[in-house]
């Protein structure tokens, strides 16, 4: 290496960490693309070997274009949408479903590898855009993944499951509470969260079971839920869902935002066991509404249109 290249490093470094420190968005960008990608940032090393690394991971090469440039590229690569020409992660989440009729949820990578797996029954060291390309062959129509925009109106239901326990003995206000989706929302033959879908919650009160009779009780400000593009989803535990909830019989196991979650113990109305701590296990499932209307980019699936 010679001596200007040298210097250049050595200054190079740590000028990008305290630029990270302060918060520049072309390097929150290059975090949030490794996150996607791998699981976690490589923030302790230089730009250009990060650039270098995942370049090489989803090309198989590196590009001669300016740092901005490069970060943007694979930026759009991961997280940009348009009808005709989704980003790797829509790609892969349309894979996924059709192969198993459901999203799985992480790093970009693992589940490429997994999904690669299940259509192949083995794993090549291609880049990973050329795996996409592949596995999008494997699962359409001349390789083409219909997309189409829809709207997630106010009040469309969305059955979750539970994958944080909760216990009003043990649960803490500001504790995270993750869901899944259940089942696939499908509006006018345009999936727009799929199976698999993860949403997430807060612990807003917990009381826990005390003398004289008083029951514990759980409130849960509920957040939003991924769609199939990626965008976040506003949920809410409405009128439609507590109704839904009753007719389908779940059962009362907390106080959700003023109202009981219906959970497993068969239980409606507010007709806690007295004293009791309140649990819901994970696995129990309950409906939630979307909030307030979103459009969306889906998937199309009437008729498996544009499927093998």
């Amino acid at each position: 290496m010679s001596i200007i290249p040298s210097l250049l490093l050595t200054i190079f470094v740590p000028f990008c960490a305290s630029a990270q420190e302060m918060g520049i968005p072309m390097l929150a960008d290059l975090d949030q693309a490794e996150i996607a990608l791998y699981g976690n940032s490589n923030g302790a090393q230089a730009v250009i070997q990060r650039l270098n690394t995942m370049e090489k991971t989803l090309y198989g090469g590196t590009f001669p274009t300016s740092i901005p440039e490069r970060v943007m590229q694979i930026k759009n690569l991961l997280t940009f949408n348009k009808q005709d020409n989704p980003s790797l992660v829509v790609q892969l989440k349309a894979d996924e479903w059709i192969a198993q009729q459901k999203v799985d949820n992480g790093p970009l990578l693992p589940r490429l590898d997994n999904l690669e797996r299940i259509l192949s029954g083995t794993n090549t060291q291609n880049p990973a855009v050329q795996k996409m390309q592949q596995m999008n062959m494997l699962c359409f129509r001349n390789g083409s993944i219909p997309i189409a925009p829809r709207t997630a109106s106010q009040g469309t239901l969305v059955k979750v499951e539970f994958l944080t326990p909760l216990d009003s003995g043990k649960s803490r206000v500001g504790d995270t509470v993750e869901f899944q989706v259940v089942d696939n929302v499908v509006i006018d033959g345009i999936l727009v969260i799929p199976a698999g879908s993860r949403a997430t919650g807060q612990v807003t009160k917990v009381s826990s079971a005390k003398g004289f009779g008083k029951d514990g009780s759980i409130d849960i400000d509920f957040k939003t839920v991924e769609a199939f593009d990626g965008s976040p989803v506003p949920l809410v535990l409405g009128e439609k869902a507590k109704q839904e909830n009753k007719n389908m019989a779940y059962a009362a196991g907390a106080s959700v935002t003023g109202a009981l979650l219906l959970g497993p113990i068969g239980l409606v109305g507010g007709a806690f066991v007295k004293g009791k701590q309140i649990e819901i296990p994970a696995g129990s499932k309950m409906f939630l509404e979307v909030k307030d209307s979103t459009s969306v980019m889906g998937l199309a699936i009437n008729g498996l249109a544009g499927v093998r």
